[in-house]
């Protein structure tokens, strides 16, 4: 993930693509069974969270949703950047995690995690690739260059997947 800003200068960046947070909680959760075409953050209120710890890149962006939603930082809840403990929680828990779209969907293919239909606005991880300015030479567009086209691949087949067309 991409930081909002720079470190210093003399580094480079490129975003790759951006990819919208979601609310995902195991496929049996309470939530997930009632199978409405939309809910409400108000639904959140007394579950469990699994949120990423002060410090973490989204920690306030995702504080600041919560508290514009009036919901509170539940006492229950782990603070974990690992997407491997965080769906762990999640799977054997009542919790609620926020995380990157694509990793939702990749749960959900594996059948262990359910997007809830809740509008998640304003919270987003650009992904993309870092440089110093020093390495402006051939073999570092290249390598741009290589992500780039997989980037362009991998957008196109996850867009007409999402359409039911075939190329």
């Amino acid at each position: 993930m991409l930081p909002n800003r720079l470190a210093s200068p003399e580094i480079q960046a490129e975003t790759l693509y951006s990819d919208p947070f979601v609310i995902t909680v195991r496929r049996d959760h309470p939530l997930a069974l009632r199978n409405e075409p939309e809910l409400d953050w108000t639904e959140l209120r007394g579950y469990p969270a699994v949120l990423p710890p002060v410090g973490a890149l989204t920690h306030e962006m995702i504080q600041d949703m919560l508290a514009r939603h009036k919901i509170s930082v539940p006492r229950r809840h782990v603070e974990s950047l690992s997407t491997l403990t965080n769906v762990g929680v999640v799977r054997e828990s009542d919790s609620f995690s926020l995380m990157p779209l694509e990793i939702a969907r990749y749960f959900e293919r594996l059948g262990v995690l359910a997007t809830l239909p809740i509008a998640v606005p304003d919270i987003r991880r650009n992904v993309g690739l870092m440089w110093q300015s020093r390495h402006n030479d051939r073999a570092t567009s290249t390598v741009l260059d290589l992500f780039r086209t997989v980037r362009d691949a991998v957008l196109h087949e996850s867009a007409v997947g999402r359409s039911g067309g075939n190329g």
